[in-house]
């Protein structure tokens, strides 16, 4: 494969000083930016990276900005380019490494990240979508309003003025199989 000229900057706080050591020289086009005033609000740096390498919060940060995201997984010697077939299952295991995609071809997912990094619209375009679709409040807020309000008035309905524990865990039950 073809390489690009592309740099890593990675952004966070060192908490190996043994291991930063090791790699720290280990490529000029790898750079690190640990300095606590960067790394503190590390989310505000998002717009200026052309991909990000995310898990969790981070990679819906990501998304906010229209970011393709990469995502380390349990199967993978490298993290994977988020996309539309493996969107789902990423999620569900909230973007970590804790997420099993099968049949992994690694040569293939280098190929779509080297696409991704030369032509960013369409990936850009995937990334606010399912920003807009799954974790933009102004555009999810209808439905968490909904099925609360479901919940709520079919308890008053019942008699019933509270709500417990089992009746939040049966709220995100029903955002999740909304969703899916």
């Amino acid at each position: 494969m073809n390489s690009i000229n592309a740099k890593l900057y990675i952004v966070g706080r060192i908490e190996e000083e043994r291991i930063f050591r090791k790699y720290i020289n280990i490529d000029n086009n790898v750079v690190v930016i640990s300095d606590p005033e960067l790394t503190h609000t590390a989310s505000d740096l998002i717009p200026f990276f052309d991909m990000v390498i995310a898990t969790g919060r981070g990679a819906m940060e990501a998304y906010s900005y229209g970011k393709p995201i990469l995502c380390p997984t349990q199967n993978s010697s490298i993290p994977l380019l988020v996309d539309e077939n493996n969107f789902q299952k990423m999620f569900f295991y909230n973007f970590s490494p804790r997420t099993v995609i099968p049949n992994i071809d690694e040569d293939e997912e280098l190929r779509k990240i080297k696409t991704a990094i030369l032509k960013k619209e369409g990936q850009s375009d995937f990334s606010i979508n399912m920003f807009n679709k799954y974790f933009n409040i102004e555009t999810v807020g209808y439905n968490y309003k909904k099925i609360y309000n479901d919940i709520k008035f079919d308890k008053i309905e019942k008699g019933k003025n509270q709500i417990k524990v089992s009746d939040v865990y049966y709220f995100f039950s029903k955002i999740i199989k909304t969703w899916f």
